[in-house]
């Protein structure tokens, strides 16, 4: 087998399924100051009642399910995400997908994305997961944007139940890698997020036409199909209330402009909150971190390689040619919904080996980053980056709209481009964030 593919799926009882279909359950948990958390507990059909499982923990903001109106309701899974669950779920591991503190149906309000209390709401449901009768007393978390920060941000609770991070598109460093992106604000991203933010606040589905400028077809079918979050308690006008007291990213935006100014009274920053500043936390126990990134999707090979770089922890690193969420092909060189390389199911197959792996202790603690060379169509794998064998040389602006490696003899000179603006990419039209599903998609 080429040593360079990344996806290795070694382990044969991977290939055969050990359950068909999952039973769902809503429920509440409370964490240490009283808030009540909305979860989705997902376990495989036809276990046996003494079985103890590994359970998979997934963190959200944007629903962790659909409450669908008829006759959506019978056509539709309810998850938000039904072939991860259904995936993992066959492999034999619970499932729970939690909506964060202040959004979906959970109660609290929250300041800003990531905020500490958010973060430490995670060591509760840890703690409430390996009390549970079913809970072999592990833990793996995984996660896509929003969801692949809040994975990886688990590693920093330093909690002995968690035995493996799989992130998967998202963000390392919350100033550059979404907010001020090459030190300029993300104006309409950050926009964009703050208005669906303040659309689930409501619980309500109409209010999901908000996505129309993303995706109008998209956008009125959902907001026609969803009726709300789904609900743990016929309390969603009560929850919807509370969530009026939360706070998005626009509105701290007239007073943050470099990493170091407060968002607030306690001297909150931007860097305060990303995944970076909590490095020493999270190389602690040196949980084992399988990352994704796709050079077609925003800065995700730029948090790839950061963290590649700066964190000790044993990583497996890919950078691929897929769309924000792994589903198609985003390169130049393949069709428009092209499906992705591995297949969805592959993909999940992978994740099940690597879990396996770390909770057998048989990841190796070193670090391998796999690439893919777009044209080339070809995988590469590091130890270390830059690869070795590279030449880092300089480029020069010169006439006539190209690079050279040599000066211009001219001191001055000027090129006109005329912008076109009806081009658009591609890749879908999915925003860095954005992980919201309303069909029986990946």
């Amino acid at each position: 087998m080429n040593e360079q593919i990344p996806f290795k799926i070694s382990d044969l009882s991977v290939e055969k399924p050990k359950y068909k279909g999952y039973i769902t359950k809503s429920l509440y948990i409370q964490v240490r100051d009283g808030v009540k958390l909305a979860a989705e507990l997902y376990f495989p059909k036809g276990m046996l009642s003494d079985s103890k499982l590994t359970t998979v923990l997934v963190q959200t903001c944007y629903w962790r399910a659909y409450n669908y109106r008829i006759p959506f309701k019978w056509l539709l899974p309810e998850p938000q995400k039904p072939k991860v669950v259904k995936g993992l779920t066959a492999y034999g591991f619970a499932v729970l997908w939690v909506d964060v503190r202040g959004t979906g149906a959970s109660y609290g309000t929250r300041p800003f994305p990531f905020s500490d209390e958010e973060i430490k709401d995670g060591k509760d449901i840890c703690d409430w997961i390996i009390a549970q009768s079913w809970s072999d007393g592990n833990i793996v978390t995984y996660g896509n944007s929003y969801e692949g920060a809040t994975a990886e941000l688990a590693a920093s609770l330093n909690h002995l139940a968690i035995k493996a991070i799989l992130t998967k598109h998202s963000p390392w460093d919350f100033y550059l890698h979404a907010a001020f992106p090459g030190g300029c604000f993300n104006e309409k991203f950050i926009s964009y997020w703050s208005r669906l933010g303040k659309a689930l606040d409501s619980t309500d589905g109409r209010n999901l036409i908000v996505m129309k400028p993303f995706d109008p077809a998209l956008a009125r079918l959902a907001s026609i199909a969803v009726k709300s979050v789904k609900p743990v308690e016929p309390t969603l006008k009560e929850i919807a209330q509370i969530h009026q007291g939360n706070h998005h990213p626009i509105d701290y935006f007239e007073r943050v402009n470099s990493r170091d100014d407060p968002m607030d009274e306690q001297g909150t920053t931007i860097d305060s909150l990303s995944t970076f500043s909590k490095q020493d936390r999270i190389e602690k126990l040196a949980v084992p971190i399988y990352a994704w990134g796709s050079w077609q999707d925003s800065t995700t090979v730029d948090m790839i390689i950061h963290r590649f770089l700066n964190f000790a922890n044993p990583q497996k690193a890919v950078i691929g040619d897929w769309c924000h969420r792994g589903k198609n092909r985003a390169g130049p060189f393949h069709a428009p919904k092209k499906p992705a390389e591995p297949s969805e199911m592959d993909q999940i197959r992978d994740w099940v080996v690597f879990y396996r792996e770390c909770l057998e202790n048989k990841r190796p603690s070193g670090k391998d980053l796999y690439y893919y060379t777009m044209g080339e169509e070809n995988w590469k794998r590091t130890e270390s980056w830059p690869p070795e064998n590279q030449l880092l040389m300089p480029w020069y602006f010169n006439e006539n709209n190209i690079l050279t490696p040599y000066k211009p003899q001219n001191e001055s000179g000027a090129d006109a481009y005329t912008i076109n603006y009806d081009a658009t990419p591609q890749a879908e039209p999915v925003s860095f964030f954005i992980t919201l599903n309303f069909f029986p998609i990946f």
